[in-house]
């Protein structure tokens, strides 16, 4: 760059221009301050220095003496600031640059005084020329630039104000530039993840009421499958009809995975089995230029889950394997049973020594460098250099790892990436879980207990009237919470259990129940509900004598929910 004394100094040029002398200067300074007081992204203290030195230097001019400090100043002053500053003369020539613009640009910044943007950049710059003109014959413009530099979109916020002499002439061009570019990607994952957040809202509504007509569908299926024979023609038409409500179940639990608002169920469960399932889904998931393989375990290999976390854990491993391959590859998904002869720890997770189901998700996208793999667990996490952008994605996956008591580990190299998750083996009858079809059957109990049962959808409420009344119990019959308390207050006798749904009209079913408990501390509540609410019932899913069941359900579910709830021990 020119030394400072220099005549052709792009600082002198700018001190000798008569803009720093006159009452422009005030104006420019007064304009600044207004852009940084407004909307705009332009930071007050940065611009009432720029400013405020270009004034002081207007002083050192007038006096004739300490030019060359003023000039030091500023140039310190323009060097050490994060936003681009340059100055153009009336040919829009750069005469300063300052190295933040220098960077922008994309050039020495001595390779740029003396030329035009046309010069500099072609077509791009004489794009940039036109707005340039319109700020030296008057405007302040004040617009946002997007352009391309190796496949990626950035974004500059420009100032662009005419220098002017004290009659008023533009003498020069004097242009603050602010790269937005990460600003603009967090506005746009905000916006997209607003998007996400109603389509889940949705999807979780969708499912909360298909749930409701799959109880009703499944329940009466199953009594009218029960009332055939074996031999009855017709007993296949009725286990289709099973069979095809309870993939409609399975469609609905895949709505409450992508919402979060599945209900947690564990089990043995094959992991293989549960992901092959899965194998639909994840093609339509998949763009055409992306090969998935499956090399699951032959044997069945048994870990303590529910399924919809398996399935969670999954579909965001496969998403982001996808998005690691934007020009296509392989994905492939591996299960099979590992022991680990000792403890195993990283960042995440510790591992005990012991058997456990391994699940692995490779792709054969680019390595991924170590700061990359330090934070793809950090919620919104972004890297635009390797296309990352976790949101919650791998943030959940770690998550249900650990609920699980698993670890997960993270391997990346010139043949791709591959996500492996470790969970502990349980043996096939160890925790069996109970058929639901077999328990609780119906039959006239020896001291018949009181139900309040409490459900707007009137379908569910008649159902499971007719299930529990078929186990001999005495039904109270309500269609919401302000109906469930004028009901309770009428009864005369005792309440032995409240089976309620949760989301109902006027009252909830957690806001009755809180009145009830009020009551009567040690009253038995069994909510019911088509998704998880926990969130929404906070502290009341923890009480004492309280239980949760999932919509679809058998009736041999709701009867042993019941039962078992009943026989247990009362807590206060």
């Amino acid at each position: 760059m020119p030394a400072l004394n220099s005549t052709k100094s792009p600082l002198r040029f700018a001190f000798r221009t008569d803009f720093l002398l006159g009452g422009a200067a005030a104006a420019v300074a007064g304009a600044f301050f207004c852009a940084a007081a407004g909307a705009g992204p332009w930071p007050g203290a940065v611009l009432a220095a720029v400013a405020g030195g270009l004034s002081a230097a207007a002083v050192f001019s007038r006096r004739r003496r300490g030019e060359t400090v003023a000039e030091q100043k500023l140039r310190a002053l323009l060097e050490s600031v994060t936003d681009a500053i340059y100055f153009k003369d009336l040919d829009l020539r750069y005469r300063f640059v300052n190295p933040a613009w220098a960077v922008l640009a994309g050039r020495a910044a001595e390779t740029m005084l003396g030329r035009t943007d046309r010069e500099l950049f072609g077509e791009s710059g004489a794009e940039r020329e036109d707005g340039d003109r319109r700020a030296l014959s008057g405007e302040q413009l004040e617009d946002l630039r997007e352009y391309d530099r190796d496949g990626r979109a950035l974004y500059q916020q420009c100032l662009m104000t005419p220098l002017r002499d004290v009659s008023g002439k533009v003498t020069g061009l004097l242009g603050v530039v602010r790269d937005v570019s990460e600003r603009r990607r967090l506005e746009e994952n905000a916006i997209q993840t607003q998007k996400m957040e109603g389509i889940t809202r949705l999807a979780g509504g969708i499912a909360h009421d298909f749930n409701n007509f799959l109880t009703v569908i499944q329940a009466n299926g199953s009594f009218l499958a029960e009332s055939l024979p074996p031999e009855d023609p017709r007993r296949a038409d009725v286990v289709d009809i099973l069979e095809s409500s309870r993939q409609a179940a399975d469609l609905t639990r895949q709505l409450l995975i992508f919402s979060r608002r599945q209900v947690v169920k564990p089990r043995n469960l094959d992991a293989g089995e549960t992901i092959r399932g899965m194998s639909k889904l994840f093609r339509r998931m998949l763009p055409t230029d992306i090969e998935i393989i499956y090399s699951l375990a032959e044997t069945q290999a048994f870990c303590w889950a529910d399924p919809g976390q398996i399935e969670q854990m999954a579909l965001n491993l496969v998403a982001h394997g996808r998005d690691a391959m934007p020009r296509g590859g392989k994905l492939t998904l591996t299960t099979t049973s590992v022991t680990l002869a000792s403890a195993r720890a990283n960042r995440w997770c510790r591992l005990k020594a012991g058997d456990y189901i391994e699940i692995s998700v490779s792709d054969s996208g680019p390595e991924l460098a170590a700061h990359v793999r330090e934070n793809l667990f950090e919620p919104f996490y972004l890297d635009g250099a390797y296309g990352i952008n976790v949101g919650l994605a791998l943030p959940t996956v770690l998550v249900i790892v650990r609920q699980l008591g698993g670890g997960i580990s993270v391997e990346s190299g010139k043949e791709g990436t591959v996500f492996k998750i470790h969970l502990p083996a349980v043996k096939l009858g160890q925790e069996a879980e109970r058929d639901p079809a077999a328990g609780a059957a119906p039959g006239i109990l020896a001291a018949p207990e009181t139900v309040l049962l409490v459900e707007d959808n009137a379908r569910v409420r008649s159902l499971a009237r007719r299930i529990l009344a078929e186990r001999g119990y005495r039904i109270l019959e309500a269609q919401h919470g302000e109906d469930g308390l004028k009901v309770a207050d009428l009864h005369k006798g005792e309440i032995d259990i409240v089976v309620s749904d949760i989301v109902m009209p006027l009252m909830n079913g957690d806001d009755m129940a809180r009145i009830l408990r009020k009551r009567d501390p040690g009253l038995k509540i069994l909510f019911m509900s088509g998704y998880n609410e926990s969130l929404q019932l906070g502290d009341t899913l923890m009480m004492n004598n309280c239980e949760f069941l999932a919509k679809p359900f058998h009736p041999g579910e709701l009867a042993q929910k019941v039962r078992d709830l009943l026989d247990a021990p009362a807590e206060r």
